[in-house]
């Protein structure tokens, strides 16, 4: 239900640049988003943060673009959070989500959780989205935005850790110069 009040709001809420300050979303941190020391719990940040991009892409125009290719789709490729401070029962706060970088195949966000009564970044958060079947540079072109930002460095050494654990879960190939048959 919260999917499809987002997708209606959308046409009554302004615009989204997909390369300016991003979108925000407000919220609470709810008795039902409570763990049991009392904060928020981690599955609510990143249900948030599905929201968050949902917003923004629905407010950017890049759902519509991805829908008129019905072969194409996005799925979450990756996600990592820095938590600084809690978010406790009641506080309210805003999730902005921001587009900081694309490459031919994915689109990286950046997601904060700022407390609204302080302005304090609670949270924060780098996420890759991946479309299937498409050429992202070509859909960023055709979007308005030709000019691929350089590669911030937070995120260039973010991508440098995810390929690190990936690497770690291929497995072994078996190198025809390293394979001893063991001789009896």
């Amino acid at each position: 239900l919260r999917l499809a009040w987002s997708r209606l709001i959308c046409y009554w809420l302004p615009r989204v640049s997909l390369t300016g300050e991003g979108a925000t979303m407000n919220s609470i941190c709810w008795t039902t988003d409570l763990d049991i020391f009392l904060h928020m719990n981690n599955g609510k940040y990143f249900k948030e943060m599905d929201f968050g991009r949902f917003d923004f892409y629905f407010r950017s125009g890049l759902t519509e673009y991805i829908q008129a290719r019905p072969s194409w789709y996005v799925v979450q490729h990756a996600a990592s959070i820095k938590y600084r401070r809690p978010l406790n029962f009641l506080v309210p706060f805003k999730l902005v989500t921001r587009l900081r970088y694309w490459d031919e195949r994915s689109l990286y966000f950046e997601q904060k959780f700022v407390s609204l009564h302080d302005g304090f970044v609670r949270a924060i958060a780098t996420s890759k989205n991946t479309v299937v079947g498409a050429n992202v540079m070509t859909m960023m072109t055709d979007l308005g935005c030709p000019q691929v930002p350089e590669c911030p460095p937070d995120i260039k050494l973010w991508l440098e850790s995810q390929e690190v654990t990936s690497s770690s879960l291929r497995p072994a190939e078996v190198s025809s110069l390293n394979y001893r048959p063991k001789v009896d």
